[in-house]
């Protein structure tokens, strides 16, 4: 496994595995939220699982290639199979309250803060 920082201070960092399908993967965060977003054009709703192990977010799926047995391929570009990401999640993250949603290709994974690291005003009395 190689790991790598995708966020500097090492806020997330990713274990990439070896498959033939990789989606890319944008991670930005603002004061409220870790946000990833994948792009899996093709890829049904049900193809895909989320899920939390550890401090670990991970997102595996599948883009099935659905060829009829009378068609002969002549070119084939796009590409089909299995993928898995796995992302530490960072100590400052609420992990009971994750959300997902998947449009048009694209999923984003919404990683809130927990409520006491987020910074927050303390008003002069």
């Amino acid at each position: 496994m190689i790991r790598f920082d995708l966020i500097p201070q090492s806020r997330v960092r990713t274990v990439r595995r070896e498959y033939s399908l990789y989606p890319s993967v944008d991670i930005s965060e603002n004061k409220d939220n870790y946000s990833l977003k994948f792009e899996i054009p093709g890829m049904a709703r049900e193809d895909v699982k989320i899920w939390i192990e550890k401090d670990m977010l991970m997102v595996s799926g599948e883009k099935k290639q659905n060829l009829d047995e009378n068609e002969i391929r002549h070119l084939g570009e796009r590409r089909f199979g299995k993928f898995e990401r796995s992302f530490w999640i960072p100590e400052d993250a609420d992990r009971e309250k994750v959300k997902a949603e998947f449009v048009n290709g694209l999923l984003t994974i919404t990683v809130p803060k927990a409520a006491e690291s987020r910074p927050r005003e303390i008003k002069i009395g």
